[in-house]
């Protein structure tokens, strides 16, 4: 009853423990959707926010296009930066409109109905950028005709010498360098998402794109390193296969990828070692000796415990003494001075195991 009780309570706090995370952050489908209908009915900020919760959220995949899959079999678009840029492009951002339409154009292809409008949208965001950079530094020397001056000889009207427009390549540089700046700032900090940010920036200036090209691989290269870590650390062994194999198509000489599939594939092997040892322990004190050495005989060499070795001498030893097989007694007593060599006692496993076979495991049998 306690037991039951016990475990009520607990199925209930995991129930409220989900409503809490539910309620604290929308599915990213359901944030992408609902930006898409804020856009469609000019709420602008509104389908900014629900774009960016979509693009941010830890579970919303990487893959884009009219196909991604949102749960189960159902599938359907997810174009976050697409729908960004023209958001941006409503809200008349025009540096963030260049930057999320260079990140959506990767997910179109040629003929897709987006591509036109968001080609709009850059140009439109291109010219609007050109006329305020030309706007902040003059449209040239001295004032207009006429403006009041010393008069000359022979009567005309000498012009004003107002100050020197600076050169717009060269705001366009120094900007450029100061979102470079940040941009390493950000990436050594771990601020993966913020330096992307600064390098879709950089890349609207059309600077140096092949700068921003060598920046963008080396983020992405330890943004990958740092999510193979932390899977590494959930023991989440596929996740850190699948992240390995991306890391692999960007730097393929990466010393992670070799010593993270080498953990996957120990940490896969522990996994499975764990449940063919209960398996194993199960059929032994169910009697069922043969098939806790079938299940034990499953766990690979490099994962095979001490616990693991004493369990197949006490199977060795059960069957050796029902059916009076010296061969067996031996074979069992072999393989627990095997376990013993680890200097482990087994001492709580003794208290459960039948006084017989312990005595063949010592040798007083």
């Amino acid at each position: 009853m306690r037991r039951t009780t016990l475990r009520g309570a607990l199925a209930a706090l995991l129930a409220v423990s989900i409503c809490i995370v539910l309620i604290g952050q929308d599915l990213w489908y359901v944030s992408y959707q609902d930006g898409v209908k804020a856009f469609n009915a000019g709420d602008y900020p509104t389908a900014e926010n629900k774009f960016l919760a979509a693009l941010n959220n830890s579970l919303a995949p990487k893959a884009r296009g009219k196909q991604v899959s949102y749960y189960g079999n159902y599938r359907s678009e997810f174009l976050p930066e697409y729908w960004l840029a023209l958001t941006y492009a409503k809200l008349n951002r025009w540096i963030d409109v260049v930057q999320y339409a260079t990140l959506a154009e990767k997910s179109l292809k040629k003929g897709d109905a987006e591509v036109p409008k968001l080609a709009a949208a850059r140009a439109d965001a291109q010219k609007n950028l050109n006329a305020a950079l030309i706007a902040a530094n003059g449209s040239g020397r001295g004032g207009p005709t006429g403006a009041t001056g010393a008069t000359g000889a022979t009567g005309g009207v000498a012009r004003g010498t107002g100050p020197v427009p600076e050169d717009p390549a060269v705001v366009n540089r120094r900007n450029f360098d100061s979102l470079m700046t940040d941009v390493r700032r950000f990436s050594a900090s771990g601020q993966y998402a913020e330096a992307r940010i600064a390098m879709g920036k950089a890349r609207a200036l059309n600077v140096d794109n092949p700068a921003v090209d060598a920046a963008e691989r080396t983020v992405e290269i330890q943004d990958y390193q740092k999510q193979i870590n932390t899977q590494l650390g959930a023991r989440n062994w596929r996740g850190v296969n699948q992240l390995a194999d991306q890391l692999a198509v960007l730097d393929p000489a990466n010393p992670l990828i070799q010593s993270a599939r080498r953990d996957a594939a120990h940490g896969i092997a522990s996994d499975e070692a764990r449940v063919h040892e209960r398996e194993g322990l199960s059929a032994f004190y169910r009697g069922n000796y043969q098939g806790a050495l079938d299940a034990l005989a499953r766990i690979a060499d490099d994962v095979r415990t001490p616990r693991d070795l004493f369990y197949q001498a006490c199977s060795n030893a059960a069957i050796g003494l029902m059916q009076n097989d010296k061969a067996r007694l031996e074979r069992a007593r072999a393989l627990f001075l095997q376990a013993r060599s680890k200097d482990n006692p087994f001492t709580v496993e003794r208290k459960y195991v039948s006084p017989k076979i312990v005595g063949v495991l010592d040798g007083t049998r």
